[in-house]
């Protein structure tokens, strides 16, 4: 399993790497869920991680998600889904030369979203390759407040069996990271379980990022 940190800044970028993120998260989190960091950000961190390292990066949330050009050296974009009910207009986005993540709201009815059932039926027929599961309030509540994990379970073997990618976020901590283990995600994407002090506000710290690179590498090592 591999591990995908969120990061704000140039400075948390070489953090993340530092600690042995497989995964370079570009997202400004005073802005949400999955808050876009301004374009220049997102060309200081990319000019910065080691062409080796994959970069992701969140652009806010489709409804209010301005139709940019994107940078080719994204490997991964994704989307806030919160009060949208017709996929058509990010199914439409799918030619933009970045793949983009299809991402599933666990606390769908505060997101005023679809529910995961009808994200995952769409995934599967719409021919997605990577689904996120996040949460769309960020009040101390993790993946697992939303969706329990037998339910969780049953959800993820759909995708895992139509050959669908999958990253569980949503404020996850150790704890529930060690809960969740047994699913084998592809990725755990994280941000506040790295920072300073858990606070997903506070500055990433490497030795946290660390700590969690070595426990999920231990238990299976990462794809290349």
């Amino acid at each position: 399993m591999r591990m995908l940190v969120s990061v704000r800044s140039v400075a948390e970028a070489k953090a993340a790497q530092e600690g042995g993120a497989d995964l370079i998260d570009i997202k400004e989190p005073d802005r949400g869920s999955l808050g876009a960091a301004d374009i220049d950000t997102i060309r200081a961190i990319l000019d910065a991680v080691h062409p080796d390292r994959p970069v992701s990066a969140a652009l806010g949330e489709l409804a209010e998600a301005l139709d940019i050009s994107l940078d080719p050296r994204l490997r991964f974009v994704k989307y806030g889904l919160s009060d949208i009910r017709d996929l058509t207009a990010l199914d439409q986005r799918r030619d933009c030369g970045v793949e983009i993540v299809l991402t599933i709201y666990a606390d769908h009815h505060a997101a005023r979203s679809l529910s995961p059932e009808l994200m995952i039926d769409h995934a599967i027929a719409a021919g997605y390759t990577v689904v996120l599961y996040d949460t769309f309030c960020k009040d101390g509540r993790t993946l697992l407040d939303h969706l329990p994990v037998d339910q969780l379970a049953v959800q993820m073997q759909r995708l895992q069996t139509a050959g669908i990618a999958i990253a569980l976020a949503g404020s996850l901590t150790m704890p529930t990271i060690e809960i969740l283990t047994p699913l084998r995600p592809d990725w755990f994407a994280v941000r506040g379980a790295v920072c300073q002090a858990g606070v997903r506000t506070a500055a990433i710290d490497p030795q946290r990022v660390r700590a969690l690179a070595d426990y999920l590498h231990q238990v299976e090592p990462p794809r290349s």
